[in-house]
């Protein structure tokens, strides 16, 4: 394999060339945010109603939950990077194949359980008498889906490793186009109901997984399938160390979503979870944009660590953070032009008033928080990049497990529900304290600060 191709996440860029690097991903991830909610919860509100959208809410903390476990075997690919930086290609490819392998497993398994126990979680979750028929619809799907939707997630966290990262943006694309075309379908002309999104969403997943085994199965790929690992124990254990501070995030934030239902139910009904869900929708869309420089330099960071260069981990991230400030001015920008339209995409113009009341609310609560929001995934991508995992995993816990429900609860207690919409600006300002505080400490010890010193590589420490 060609050294200089091999290292196009070794290279040293200038802040024009890592924004340039990072821009497929930024537009990836925006316009997957974006086309992901024009054909689920767009599609969900204008054709089925606010009530289906709120049985839809209901739902997604389970698929958050169990999308930890994706997060966790991502893990994968910052080893693999790290590998990849000691010259270990093959050792890497072993390692994807044998996660993948455990992904479809595991996966299946999980679905039949779910299926099972339905009921019982729906209830857990928050399904009301009114939402649990339109729940059942949706989930008794989608379940079905796991193994497969597993794998075409792994898929996108090896792109940027396997030097081709607008392969993000193909498969991105790709899943969009089927979601919407048979979200119309479904929904619209054939009236499946609630079992409309769930199929359409089915077929988008069995699209990019396609694309992904054939891309990963070829010679033009930086990193594909190898043959499986012998010790695949040590590779798990080792994956879910790395892949730990997502995996928390993932989970947290479900916890967090079966918070926010219970609480929204009981300060306003239904009603109220349908409007959260239409903000939760155009703040990702917009929030998305940092998963993006995020998923292009994270990877950057790992292969810096494998090759024991702190000097290359302070330059990148100090450029990652000026990346993220420019970008924090442009999202802030195009979402305050840009969420009158999106209100207008999500309800028609008989929508009930006090829906479209609560919605706008809850957007203009939004802007302050999203510089805050990428400076936080800045200092947790430096923690998981040079493998201090518990550091990561305490950011990821405090600011979606502690920050998040302490302020859903108490803000929406003390000021009701227009406490609630402030919660999500208050849990970054605190998490970005937080990380200020850890990024301070461990200047010296990771070689990132202003002195050079880097204790962590002087002392051989590196596994």
């Amino acid at each position: 394999m060609d050294n200089n191709q091999q290292k196009t996440i070794g290279k040293d860029y200038t802040l024009a060339g890592l924004a340039k690097f990072c821009s497929t991903a930024v537009f990836t991830q925006m316009m997957f945010s974006l086309l992901m909610s024009l054909d689920d919860s767009l599609f969900i509100s204008r054709y089925l109603g606010p009530t289906a959208l709120a049985a839809f809410s209901v739902t997604m903390p389970v698929f958050m939950i169990h999308g930890a476990i994706s997060s966790i075997l991502g893990g994968c690919a910052s080893l693999c990077a790290s590998k990849m930086g000691e010259g270990k290609t093959d050792e890497a490819a072993g390692d994807f194949s044998s996660v993948a392998i455990f992904c479809i497993f595991f996966g299946t398994l999980s679905g039949a359980v779910m299926r099972v126990f339905m009921d019982p979680i729906l209830r857990f979750c928050g399904a009301t008498d009114l939402l649990m028929p339109l729940c059942r619809q949706f989930f008794s799907i989608m379940v079905w889906s796991f193994p497969l939707s597993m794998v075409s997630r792994l898929f996108t966290f090896f792109y940027v490793p396997a030097g081709k990262p607008s392969y993000n943006m193909i498969t991105t694309l790709m899943s969009a186009v089927f979601n919407i075309v048979f979200d119309w379908l479904f929904i619209v002309k054939l009236g499946f109901g609630m079992r409309g999104p769930a199929l359409a969403n089915l077929c988008g997943t069995v699209a990019v997984l396609i694309f992904g085994v054939i891309f990963y199965s070829g010679k033009n790929c930086e990193i594909g399938f190898g043959k499986p690992t012998g010790r695949f124990l040590p590779l798990l254990l080792m994956t879910i160390k790395l892949g730990f501070p997502h995996m928390v995030t993932s989970v947290a934030l479900g916890i967090n979503g079966l918070v926010i239902n219970k609480v929204l139910i009981a300060e306003a009904g239904e009603m109220a979870l349908s409007a959260n869900s239409i903000v939760n929708s155009m703040q990702f869309i917009f929030m998305s944009a940092f998963f993006g420089v995020s998923s292009s330099i994270s990877p950057m960071l790992s292969f810096a660590y494998g090759e024991k260069k702190p000097e290359r981990i302070r330059r990148i991230i100090r450029q990652y953070a000026a990346l993220v400030l420019c970008l924090a001015a442009v999202v802030v920008t195009l979402y305050l032009l840009g969420k009158g339209y999106l209100v207008k995409l999500y309800l028609r113009k008989d929508s009930d008033p006090t829906l479209r009341a609560m919605v706008l609310r809850g957007l203009s609560a939004a802007a302050p928080t999203f510089p805050f929001f990428g400076l936080v995934i800045v200092i947790q991508d430096l923690f998981t990049g040079v493998q201090n995992t518990r550091v990561s995993a305490l950011i990821s816990l405090a600011e979606n497990a502690v920050f998040s429900n302490l302020t859903v609860i108490f803000m929406t207690k003390w000021f009701g529900l227009d406490g609630f919409w402030w919660t999500f600006a208050t849990q970054e300002f605190l998490a970005f304290l937080l990380c200020l505080f850890l990024y301070f400490k461990y200047r010296d010890v990771y070689g990132y600060g202003s002195s050079g010193k880097a204790s962590f590589f002087e002392e051989g420490t590196i596994n």
